[in-house]
């Protein structure tokens, strides 16, 4: 028998054996989960691309956020605790959908340790454990710039970016429960093994 007989009878049967398989249904994309580490800084950022949801958390030194406190008016006590107690990551929300408006709300996030979930420590919570003598009102406001709205809709294409904190002491290991609404569909997904960033020795 010849070669090209063979490879006809082949295609035949694989040709047949496809027509047999029964067509499924396909379920939605899969979400797109990527961690990387900046080659220069030693940083690591993790990236959730996730139905309309783009968003990026990076890891930011305790070191880096209390210079960045002091310079706008922080004590270093204040900005030292903020740093080193918080789990500081930088966040970049982006609504890559084509048309349903997208809400996050940092309330509902969820901090995994243990197999136990607790809530973000958010803005309103840092800003209340201050004393009146400890930050000023002119540093407040620059910490409410500098950090991720805690609630915020996103229109196509919108993107915004701030500061995050956890609550967690430097090198700690923890799963984010990340949830937003797109419309009227609500959407949660799960990052694994987000780490706070420890200052280089």
């Amino acid at each position: 028998m010849t070669r090209w007989v063979k490879d006809l009878r082949l295609a035949k049967a694989a040709r047949a054996l496809i027509l047999t398989i029964p067509l499924l249904p396909c379920g939605p994309a899969q979400a797109d989960l990527a961690r990387s580490t900046n080659a220069i800084t030693g940083l690591s950022s993790w990236e959730l691309n996730d139905h309309a949801l783009s968003l990026e958390l990076v890891q930011r030194y305790p070191s880096q956020t209390t210079a960045f406190f002091i310079a706008r008016g922080f004590t270093e006590t204040a900005a030292r605790e903020l740093a080193e107690s918080g789990c500081v990551f930088q966040t970049i929300g982006k609504n890559t959908g084509p048309e349903n408006a997208l809400n996050i709300n940092l309330a509902g996030w969820r901090v995994i340790v243990n197999g136990e979930e607790r809530p973000l420590k958010l803005k309103k919570q840092w800003d209340a454990q201050w004393p009146t003598d400890t930050v000023t009102p002119a540093a407040r406001i620059a910490f409410r710039w500098a950090t991720f709205p805690t609630e915020q809709s996103f229109q196509p294409g919108d993107y915004n970016w701030g500061m995050t904190t956890f609550g967690l002491p430097p090198g700690a290991v923890f799963d984010l429960k990340v949830v937003w609404r797109e419309g009227d569909q609500a959407f949660s997904n799960i990052i694994p093994k987000l780490q706070c960033a420890e200052d280089p020795a």
